[in-house]
């Protein structure tokens, strides 16, 4: 149904936003650590 298509896109959005915050504390750790981040 479209609602549900709708939701998955919403979800996918926000995991997509997730991600980016994630990878951007990464970034910011990475000046105080060496080590890498985990892999999600």
């Amino acid at each position: 149904s479209r609602e549900q298509k709708e939701q998955m896109m919403m979800r996918a959005e926000r995991a997509n936003e997730a991600q980016k915050n994630r990878k951007s504390e990464w970034k910011r750790e990475e000046t105080y650590s060496l080590t890498p981040p985990p892999e999600a």
